[in-house]
C-alpha cells in the first residue's frame, strides 16, 4: 500500500513476536480479526484509528508511541517507555524489599502463572 503502512506493519508484527503471541491469539486479545491483522502486519492496509487504541492498550503504549516510525520496526522502546519501565521495576523492587523471602516466592509463582497464561 505504502512505506508507512509498510512500516507500520512490520512494527506491530514485531510486538506481537516479541510477545510471542500467534497472529489469531493477537487478533483475538485487541478484538479484531485475524485476516484483519494480518492485512494491517504486511502493510496492505492500514489499521482504523480504534484499532491502533486497542493495539496500543494491549501492549501498554500510547497510539503515538505506537506509530512512532522513527523507531525501528524491532519496536525498540522509546527513552520515555523505558524511564516508565525502570521507575516501575525500582518501586516494585522496594516493595519487595518489604516482604518475607516466602511472599515474593509466592509472588513470583503467581506472576509467572499469569504471564504464561498471556502467552497460551
Amino acid at each position: 500500500m505504502s512505506e508507512l503502512s509498510d512500516r507500520l506493519g512490520e512494527r506491530i508484527r514485531s510486538i506481537r513476536d516479541k510477545m510471542n503471541l500467534s497472529r489469531a491469539e493477537f487478533a483475538g486479545i485487541v478484538g479484531m480479526s485475524e485476516d484483519a491483522l494480518g492485512l494491517i502486519e504486511r502493510g496492505e492496509t492500514t489499521p482504523r484509528l480504534e484499532n491502533l487504541q486497542k493495539i496500543a492498550s494491549y501492549v501498554d503504549m500510547q497510539v503515538s508511541e505506537l506509530i512512532d516510525l522513527k523507531k525501528n520496526a524491532s519496536g525498540n522502546a522509546s527513552p520515555k517507555n523505558t524511564n516508565r519501565k525502570i521507575k516501575t521495576l525500582d518501586n516494585f523492587t522496594a516493595y519487595l524489599k518489604t516482604k518475607s523471602p516466602e511472599q515474593i516466592r509466592m509472588l513470583h509463582d503467581v506472576a509467572i502463572s499469569i504471564l504464561d497464561k498471556k502467552r497460551r
